[in-house]
Order: C-alpha cells, then sequence, then structure tokens
C-alpha cells in the first residue's frame, strides 16, 4: 500500500516537488485536511516525512485517532525534528490504545525521549504482551540510566517469556551504550545477564559482549579462564569470540589452553583459531598432533596445512607415514599447503635422516606441490637401493621432469635394476616427452640406445618410444616383430596395439596369420581386434572389410567372437550376410544370432527386405531365446508401421533473420521455388529400425525457428486416390506431383496421423514434397499412405534414387 501511495505522490507531485519545502507542507496538510481518498493522504503523510516541521504535528496527531492512517501519521511522528512531536506523542500515549498505543510506545523508543521512561516503564506491566514487549525494546532503545533501571526491576520479578524479552532489551540497550563510547556502563548491564539462572543464550550473549567492552589483557585472562571452567555458555561464546579477538600474544595464550580445554569444545577451538590465520599457533598445534585424539589430532593436522611451516615438514610426514585414514589424508594435505618459509629444502633436509617410509612421503609431497627443484634429488633418489624410495622419486619424476632431464631419465630407464623401477621409469620418460615440445627428441632418443641395451632395456625403450610416438618409431617396432627374443616381440605387438593407431592394423593381422607362437598369434588377434574397434570414424566398406580379413585370421572361438562383436556394430546389408554365415557354427551360434539381430535392426529402411528376412529367420529358428521374442517385438512393429513412406532426402534448414516459424511457413524457400538447385541430401535413419517411419529431424534443424524440407518417390501400380495420414512437429505442408495437398501451420508436438488429407497418385512414380516448420524443442514428421477408405493398400514402393 506504501507502495501505490509513493507512485501516487510521484504521480501527482510533479509541480510542486520542485516547490520549497513549507508549501510543500501547506500542501500536504491542506489533503489532510480534506474529504481526499485514503492514498492521496498517505501520500501526504510519505511527502511530510520530507518536508513536515512542527507546523505538521497537531494534524498528524488528528490521525492517530483514524486506524487507516495512524501508522502513516507515525512514520512521520517518530523522526520529525523538535520536540513538538516528542510533546505529542507522550500526550497521546495516555489516549490511544492497541496497536495504535503500540506504535506509539515504538515511536517514542526511536527517538529516544528520556521522558517517557515513567510511562514505558508502567507498561512493562501490561496485561497485552504486545504493549509490554513494545515498551521493553523502546526503553531498551533510550537506554539511560532511569530506563535500565527500570529494565532490571522488572525483570527482577519477571519470568518466562517476559523475563526473555526484557533481557533481550537489556542487551539491546547493553549494545547502544557500547556504540556510544560508554563501555563501563555496557559491562555493567552485561554482567548482570551472566547470572546461573539465565538461559545459556542470554548468558553466551552477556559474556560476549564483556568481551567486546574490556581491554586486551583482562580479556584474554576472561577467555582462557571460559575455555577451561565449568559454564559451557561462556565457553561457546569464548570460543566465537577467538575467532577476532586481537593480538598475537592473545592468540597463543589461548592457544596454550587447548589441552585443558573440554574434549568436545577442542574441535571447535581449533578451527576458530585456524580462522584467525595465525601462525603462533601452529606450536600448540604441533603438541595436538602428538597427543591429542583422533579427531583432534586430524583437525590440528588440516590447521597445520595453513598456519604451519617449514618447522612442522618433519612431523607432518612422520604422521603422514605413521598413520591411516583421515589422519594420514590430514597430513599428506597439510605437507601439499605448508607456505611459509622454505619448505622445500627443509624437506630436502629430512630426506637424509629421514626412515624409508617418511622419504616415501616427503617426495609424494614435492611431486604434489609441483616442486621443480626437486628433480636433481629425486633422480638421485631414482637409483637409490631402497627399492620404495626409489619407485617413490620415479614416480614424482614422471610429473615433475622436463626436457633437461632426458638423458639422466633415459639412463634410469636403461640402467632399472627392477621391473617395477623400470615401468616407472618408462612412465617417467613417456611423461616428460609428451609435454615437451620437441617430443621427438624424446622416442628418437630411445631408439638411438636400443643397440647394445639388454633385453629388458629394449623392451623398455621400444614401448616408451611407441607411446611418444615420432619418425622412425614404427618401422623399428616392425622390425621389432622379427627378432627371436619372445619378450621383444611381444612388447612390439601391444605397443602397436596401444599406441601406434590405424596404421598398425596390417602388421597386427601379417603377424596373426603367420606367428609360429600361439600366445603371440592371440596378442597379435587380439590388438588387431582393439583397432578394428577403434575404426569407427571410418567408411562401413573399409571396418566390414576389416572385420572379414580378422575373422579370417581367427582360430579359436574367442577371437571369432571379437570379431562379431565388431561385425554387430556395422549398419549395412553386406555386415548381416556375413553374419549369418556364422549361424552354423555352433562354437559361436549364439554370438552370431546376436549380431545379426543387431544389425538387421538397426538396417536403414532402404534395406528393409534384407531386415525383414533375417529376423523372420531369427523369429523360427534361433537358439536364444530372447533374440527369438526380441525379433518377433520388431517384425510386429515393422508390420504394424509397413505403410509410412521412407526413406527420405532432406534439404534445410532455411532460415530467414527476425522471422519465427509460423512466418517462414509461408516463405517459398529453394525447394518450392528452385528446385534444380536445390541441395539433397539422405536423411539419417534411427538409431532402431522399428523407428524407419519416423523421420526425426532433430540432428538436421540445428536451433529454433527454420524450416526443413523432405523429399521421396511412391510408385503407385495404378491411379488412385489415397488417405494420407500426417504427423508432423511443429508446421506441415505437403505437395504430391506438385499439387499443394495440406498445409497446417501448427506448433505443436508430434502425434502420428493428426493430420487427414486425399492426394492423387498417378500410375507409376510420384513425387512427395514435405515442409516442416521448426519452433522450438523437437522436429518430426510421418506421412502414412492408406487406401481411400482407410484400408491397407498393395504394390506402393518407396525410392529416393528416382
Amino acid at each position: 500500500m506504501k507502495l501505490i501511495s509513493y507512485l501516487l505522490l510521484i504521480a501527482t507531485g510533479s509541480a510542486s516537488v520542485m516547490a520549497a519545502e513549507t508549501e510543500a507542507e501547506r500542501h500536504a496538510i491542506s489533503v489532510l485536511q480534506s474529504s481526499a481518498p485514503l492514498a492521496q493522504k498517505e501520500a501526504a503523510c510519505l511527502r511530510l516525512k520530507e518536508a513536515g516541521t512542527a507546523s505538521s504535528v497537531p494534524y498528524l496527531t488528528n490521525l492517530l485517532a483514524d486506524e487507516s492512517l495512524a501508522q502513516w501519521a507515525l512514520d512521520v511522528l517518530e523522526t520529525l525534528p523538535g520536540p513538538e512531536a516528542g510533546d505529542a506523542l507522550l500526550a497521546a500515549l495516555p489516549r490511544v490504545s492497541g496497536k495504535t498505543q503500540a506504535g506509539v510506545i515504538h515511536a517514542l523508543g526511536l527517538r529516544r525521549d528520556a521522558r517517557a521512561v515513567t510511562d514505558l516503564a508502567a507498561l512493562l506491566a501490561a496485561s497485552e504482551e504486545m504493549l509490554a514487549v513494545t515498551a521493553a525494546r523502546a526503553l531498551g532503545r533510550v537506554a539511560n540510566h532511569e530506563a535500565l533501571e527500570a529494565l532490571q526491576t522488572a525483570r527482577a520479578g519477571a519470568g518466562g517469556r517476559k523475563r526473555g524479552f526484557i533481557n533481550d532489551a537489556l542487551l539491546a540497550a547493553a549494545e547502544q551504550l557500547l556504540a556510544e563510547g560508554q563501555r563501563d556502563a555496557a559491562v555493567i548491564v552485561y554482567e548482570s545477564l551472566r547470572s546461573a539462572d539465565e538461559t545459556p543464550l542470554v548468558r553466551m550473549a552477556a559474556f560476549r559482549g564483556v568481551l567486546t567492552c574490556g581491554p586486551d589483557e583482562p580479556r584474554t585472562s576472561l577467555v582462557l579462564a571460559a575455555l577451561t571452567g565449568q559454564d559451557d555458555s561462556e565457553r561457546w561464546a569464548a570460543i566465537q569470540f577467538v575467532r577476532e579477538g586481537p593480538g598475537t600474544a592473545a592468540t597463543v595464550a589461548i592457544a596454550d589452553s587447548l589441552d585443558r580445554v573440554p574434549a568436545d569444545a577442542q574441535l571447535a577451538l581449533i578451527e576458530a583459531l585456524r580462522q584467525r590465520n595465525d601462525p603462533a599457533v601452529a606450536e600448540a598445534m604441533s603438541r595436538l598432533v602428538r597427543h591429542g585424539d583422533s579427531s583432534v589430532r586430524t583437525a590440528a593436522l588440516k590447521a597445520l596445512g595453513e598456519l604451519g611451516s617449514e618447522r612442522e615438514v618433519a612431523l607432518l610426514a612422520g604422521v603422514a607415514a605413521s598413520t591411516t585414514g583421515e589422519e594420514r589424508s590430514a597430513a599428506r594435505a597439510a605437507l601439499v599447503s605448508l607456505h611459509r618459509g622454505d619448505v622445500l629444502t627443509t624437506m630436502l633436509s629430512e630426506m637424509g635422516r629421514a626412515p624409508s617410509e617418511t622419504k616415501v612421503e616427503l617426495v609424494q609431497a614435492m611431486a604434489r606441490r609441483v616442486e621443480r627443484g626437486a628433480v636433481p634429488a629425486l633422480l638421485r633418489l631414482a637409483g637409490e637401493a631402497d627399492e620404495q624410495v626409489a619407485l617413490a622419486a620415479t614416480q614424482a619424476l614422471e610429473k615433475l621432469a622436463d626436457d633437461s632431464h632426458r638423458q639422466q631419465l633415459l639412463g634410469l630407464l636403461v640402467q632399472s635394476a627392477t621391473p617395477a623401477r623400470r615401468e616407472a621409469a618408462v612412465e617417467a620418460f613417456v611423461a616428460a616427452g609428451l609435454r615437451s615440445r620437441q617430443p621427438q627428441t624424446f622416442s628418437t632418443a630411445a631408439l638411438e640406445s636400443l643397440t647394445g641395451a639388454s633385453t629388458d632395456a629394449r623392451c623398455a625403450l621400444l614401448s616408451a618410444a611407441g607411446q611418444i610416438g615420432g619418425p622412425g618409431v614404427l618401422e623399428a617396432l616392425r622390425l621389432a616383430l622379427l627378432e627371436d627374443d619372445s619378450r621383444l616381440v611381444e612388447t612390439a605387438l601391444r605397443t602397436l596395439a596401444d599406441h601406434a593407431g590405424d596404421e598398425a592394423r596390417p602388421d597386427l593381422l601379417r603377424f596373426a596369420l603367420t606367428a609360429k607362437r600361439e600366445s603371440q598369434r592371440a596378442i597379435a588377434l587380439d590388438g588387431y581386434w582393439r583397432l578394428v574397434e577403434a575404426m569407427q570414424q571410418q567408411s562401413s566398406s573399409d571396418r566390414l572389410a576389416a572385420v572379414q580379413s580378422g575373422l579370417g585370421a581367427a582360430r579359436t572361438p574367442a577371437e571369432r567372437k571379437l570379431g562379431l562383436a565388431r561385425l554387430a556394430e556395422l549398419r549395412i546389408p553386406a555386415a548381416l550376410e556375413l553374419a549369418e554365415t556364422f549361424r552354423g557354427d555352433t562354437t559361436v551360434r549364439a554370438e552370431a544370432e546376436v549380431a545379426c539381430l543387431q544389425i538387421a535392426s538397426r538396417l536403414e529402411a532402404a534395406h528393409m527386405e534384407e531386415a525383414v528376412s533375417a529376423l523372420r529367420k531369427l523369429a523360427e529358428s534361433a537358439e536364444n531365446p530372447r533374440v527369438r521374442n526380441e525379433s518377433r517385438s520388431l517384425l510386429t512393429a515393422l508390420e504394424t508401421h509397413r505403410d509410412y513412406l521412407s526413406p527420405w532426402l532432406v534439404s534445410g534448414p532455411y532460415r530467414q533473420a527476425g522471422k519465427e516459424a509460423q512466418q517462414l511457413f509461408e516463405v517459398a524457400f529453394a525447394p518450392e521455388s528452385d528446385a534444380a538447385r536445390t541441395e539433397w541430401r539422405p536423411l539419417p535413419g534411427g538409431a532402431s529400425l522399428a523407428n524407419y517411419w519416423l523421420a526425426d529431424l532433430a540432428s538436421v534443424v540445428g536451433g529454433d525457428h527454420c524450416v526443413v524440407y523432405l523429399k521421396t518417390t511412391v510408385f503407385s501400380p495404378k491411379e488412385q486416390t489415397v488417405l494420407l495420414e500426417i504427423g508432423s512437429d511443429d508446421g506441415v505442408k505437403l505437395w504430391i506431383n506438385g499439387d499443394l495437398i495440406h498445409a497446417n501451420n501448427a506448433v505443436r508436438g508430434f502425434t502420428a496421423g493428426e493430420d487427414k488429407a486425399k492426394g492423387m497418385l498417378k500410375e507409376g512414380w510420384n513425387e512427395f514434397l514435405m515442409k516442416i516448420t521448426q519452433h522450438t524443442l523437437g522436429c518430426a514428421a510421418a506421412v502414412r499412405v492408406r487406401a481411400a477408405d482407410g484400408g491397407a493398400l498393395t504394390g506402393l514402393r518407396t525410392s529416393v534414387t528416382r
């Protein structure tokens, strides 16, 4: 209501807004005295809030008798300058009642009118709680000696809710006194509220107030006493105060009390000290790490990550090495987070005297901290006799080493004494190489080191070079296939499959066809099938040729099953034909049936005949019940939609700037106006043959507010009238042989057969052209051709190649 009145004030005040205050005041008073509507009088009060003087007081006071305007008048009187408004409010106090009297009390409190204290004190005993509460709050705002005395007197005999709102008023008064610089007076009020018979919340607020008022030294003593004392309320207030309490000395003293604080409060105090971000508490946190219980130790470790320095390195590394679970995680995280002092130098120094487990933790911390300055030390550690430390150092080098360390990493790789070290060295060398701006320098160095190296080292070098790639790598791997050493051959095979890409596929196939060792042949063919699986972006014919070749090399059922799994990913009739040849192989018949079902169900609609033939065979004779049932379900779905038109060619999308779908409906784009220059492309089929009948255009439209066109040709054995059942999302136009048969400029979701239309088919081939508008969200269309009486038709064929 106030907003309406304010808008009215703006609307009606145009010329007078710029007038002098006295003129604005006179105008507002005249409105208040008139029979103007309520909204205008509310607007006049708003004007007086800004322009009113003592002259307005009598008129505003008169409004206190009007319930609809009393609050508007009080809003002005509570802030009006001069004693006249206060006099009027004091005079009105005993003459009004209910909400208006509460409003007068509130206004006197806001004005902090000390003359009202006696009357307000009397109202503390009012039977109406609303009046008593408002009076207490008003006295709290006045906050002089008499007001405080009145509140304390009333509090002494009060209980329950009344004592609660009086306590709130006293807390507000103390806060007011503190804001005015009357600290001693505020402390007296706060101290009076710390008595044991008060609620915990009141005692907490009161003690916090005392802490806020006091000087640093006594305040620190109070905090320490509360932290270690028996009063839970004051303890939690002290913990809350710790977050912003001043001074490093106070921080240290408080932190030193941690071990004397009850266990349930230690965690909160640790967090409060952490939030102070004062490193002076690190020593106290370190003591807790050594002597606290598990949860306290974990909290202290987390705090040390932010507050500690290089002095805590040994402690944190030792804890990380000797504990488990949350403590270990916290210690490790703290080692990573340390940022005060020369942490790296201290870590490196500790490495010289720490036990193996601690060394490992330090090495891992340096890696997580990305301490590239640690690389020289890590290279030395990687050659240590201690396997655990050497592995950790080598794994850290994987993250930290760069081009400048290529030769040292190569030396580690060649000289590694154990398989685990060698594997870690390969990973470090490869990671540095792949980070390098010239990765081929790494692979070249690896290949150059092959000569004279041990078999283990040659395997590692080939693997590393293969993972990095570069000139000469593929040829080196091919040459390794000719070696007599089985380990070299198998390393080369695995590296070709894992890292050489499709270029290695023929090599793996040739090896699988000619290998003398069965184990190596199996490795080669397994790698070959993985590369075939990665041919997703190649043509279906190339993928089919690869599968055929792989199946030709397969000797075991397991290998043929891998081939059938790759075959099932294809969507061409030739793949279906090949899969059917394996149904006679009892060792893979189940997999062959699944492959046939998957291929048939995903063939394009143009290959409906082949799909239906395969599905019927499966429905009749598949050994797998699931395959039989799915084939029958798919055949039923195909029969249900057999008279829908498919496949289609598509053109578009077409757009015009500033036009939405329904406007584009009437725009004749190229397929309508210049058919000879229109570019058409096959509409992609759905993921399942069961949806062949639906032209899903979502992947075609590429956004909102456009049109696309669909085209196909339908063969009719005779001239005949047909019923067309059309569904579209959104609008649709349909032409047959150039004649507009149906138009519906709709915005809607797809429903099959929602529109009906009659059309004439000539004997032979008929061209169907359809325009679909795209508003928002999905886009699709479907056309079903039935006999004029709604029955099924025979002899119709659809083609996009005519």
